[in-house]
């Protein structure tokens, strides 16, 4: 019997109360309890998991940590890896990838997601989607279904806060925060998507039925399970007051389009629409049946087996050398490495065995004294510090080599001109000691790019690549440049990225062309470059980005080995929204810009031919 027939079968079984009951028990965290159906029918349980839980799992790099790597297929095999843990513990959904563009880095939840760039973000997220449930049909036995967030506009909330308007236009979500997703649901099929908690133009997501039907299921053609986020129905109560009492919140969110809530406890018989409510039960059967639950519910095993290899490898790639004048690697003396992570520095002192000598503690004044070389590894704690932990080392004059391993990007312009070296290490997870540690010695040739841009100051913010002309003319008497731009990053080779060449000067509004990039190694070791490929508009009928985002691909080269690297650019990538709010491409002249970073191009003029 097909999975249609066997919903319709026990659809047609379920009492209206069993039906709420399925939209708010049916899904639950793997913590909540027990593992035995409450339901007459037998129905299974399909239980979720959020983060790494304690014990039994293996933290790996943290979404903005796997997005500097600008490496899908690392992305894939980490997701695969935590499919695997998950459904040994016995969750069938994960609640990720975070496919939300963020564009502030004071935003609370930035270290989940994979940047700036819809591009980048849509990328990476397929590739997480792979990794996570596979591309076929049926879910195998160690796949997992993703839940991704967060639907829309939750990566620009006010000053960063989680709960709080979006700031942002229909268009700009069409340009820049809806192709994630549209494309997770297209290429990546995606099964569930959390309602974000955030309001756009004064209707919260979780009572937006442009958003959740509109756009979803009219355009879209979606037919996956819209999830609330934890808390999200409720607060249509407050903060946001537009619900009176619980059930007022529960019946606005589910009539908006809201499938699955635990606060659809509050809602009883009269309060829905009896088709309404069997499309949202079968939507949440529908998932349990395509993953085997009815045949073989979720056990959970204490055995998890860890993918410690696959973390490191994550770990190795995410790092990004911001700055480095001559003294990484470590090759000689004796160097002072001051950090609270204990596990860091003894995978320095095990690695540089023979070769450095280094000493370690938790202040400066008990490590730098006798060292020619001081590391200072900073991070979150020590955000609000930057500059005067600086000087603090500076003052010793010796050279600094500065470690960032935060959740979130941050660098100073004194941290800019006093160190000789900056890393930027993210939180990497559980072999992040080692992978740094390999990094800081040479053992590995760094090779990650920025995902994000970080500002010079707090008045530039917020700072992204992808900037509007009008946009950018500086602050007082700053510099409108960022500190470090979006795609930045170095390595201890040093390559030539050619200008773009274009297998034709023109195509149709329906057409491709082919783009290639030489790319060299200058160098005198093995190391990965990023190649990037930009396009800009330079006559449009509404106002464009200076750049966007295209293509990338990041490839391994030996010393003097030069390749070229190909990107297929279809018209379809040029198109825009116009004032009537159609997607066009129009014709007109776009320049194709490639090189190692968002600053640093080099360009091809390509005509667009035809009616819009």
């Amino acid at each position: 019997m097909s999975v249609e027939r066997r919903v319709a079968d026990l659809l047609a079984r379920m009492t209206t109360e069993e039906k709420i009951a399925e939209l708010h028990r049916g899904i639950r965290p793997l913590a909540s309890g027990s593992r035995k159906s409450d339901s007459r029918l037998g129905i299974p349980t399909l239980f979720h998991e959020s983060g790494t839980p304690k014990g039994g799992a293996t933290p790996f790099p943290q979404g903005i940590a796997l997005a500097a790597s600008w490496d899908p297929a690392g992305v894939r095999d980490v997701h695969a890896a935590i499919a695997r843990q998950a459904r040994t513990r016995g969750a069938t959904v994960v609640s990720a990838p975070s496919l939300d563009v963020v564009r502030d880095p004071r935003r609370g939840r930035i270290e989940q997601t994979f940047g700036e760039d819809a591009f980048l973000v849509t990328e990476m997220g397929i590739a997480a989607l792979e990794g996570l449930q596979g591309m076929g049909s049926v879910l195998n036995a160690d796949k997992v279904i993703a839940a991704a967030g967060h639907f829309a506009g939750h990566g620009v909330p006010m000053q960063g806060e989680a709960i709080s308007p979006a700031p942002l236009s229909r268009r700009e979500l069409r340009d820049f925060f809806f192709p994630p997703f549209e494309q997770a649901v297209q290429r990546g099929g995606l099964s569930i998507i959390t309602a974000s908690r955030s309001e756009i133009d004064a209707v919260p997501s979780h009572a937006d039925a442009w958003l959740l039907r509109g756009i979803l299921r009219d355009e879209w053609k979606y037919n996956g399970l819209v999830m609330a986020a934890p808390g999200g129905v409720a607060d249509l109560q407050a903060p946001y007051g537009v619900a009176a009492d619980p059930t007022s919140a529960a019946r606005l969110a589910f009539n908006a389009g809201v499938d699955a809530s635990e606060g659809f406890s509050a809602l009883k018989a009269g309060d829905v629409d009896a088709a309404r409510l069997d499309a949202a039960v079968a939507r949440v059967l529908t998932l349990k049946f395509k993953a085997g639950l009815f045949d073989k519910p979720a056990l959970r095993s204490k055995a998890v087996a860890l993918d410690d290899t696959v973390a490191l490898k994550a770990a190795q790639r995410a790092i990004v050398l911001l700055k480095n004048d001559g003294v990484l690697p470590l090759a000689q003396g004796r160097v002072a490495i001051v950090t609270a992570d204990r596990g860091l520095a003894a995978a320095l002192r095990t690695g540089a065995r023979g070769r450095v000598e280094v000493t370690a503690a938790t202040k400066l004044a008990d490590a730098a004294a006798q060292a020619t070389h001081i590391v200072l590894v900073l991070g979150d704690a020590t955000a609000k510090d930057l500059d005067a932990a600086m000087d603090a080392a500076a003052a010793r004059g010796k050279p600094i080599v500065v470690v960032l391993t935060g959740s979130r990007p941050m660098a100073t312009v004194k941290m800019a001109s006093q160190a000789s070296a900056i890393v930027g290490a993210w939180s990497l997870g559980a072999q992040g000691g080692k992978a740094i540690a390999d990094a800081l010695l040479g053992d590995i040739n760094p090779g990650g790019k920025l995902p994000v841009s970080i500002a010079r100051s707090d008045g530039q913010l917020p700072t992204y690549h992808d900037w509007k002309p009008s946009a950018r003319r500086g602050y007082l008497f700053d510099s409108t440049e960022p500190l470090f731009a979006f795609g930045w990053g170095f390595s201890y080779s040093t390559f030539e990225v050619s200008a773009p060449r274009l297998s034709a000067k023109s195509m149709a509004t329906d057409g491709s062309v082919e783009v290639s990039v030489d790319v060299r190694n200058n160098g005198r070791r093995a190391g990965d470059e990023v190649v990037q490929l930009y396009v800009r508009d330079t006559l449009s009928t509404v106002t464009r980005p200076v750049q966007m985002l295209r293509g990338f691909e990041r490839v391994t080269l030996a010393p003097g080995e030069q390749r070229t690297v190909r990107f297929t650019l279809p018209a379809r990538s040029l198109a825009l929204w116009n004032e009537q709010m159609q997607r066009v491409v129009e014709p007109g002249e776009f320049e194709v810009l490639a090189g190692a970073n968002s600053l640093q191009l080099q360009s091809a003029t390509l005509t667009v031919l035809g009616k819009p």
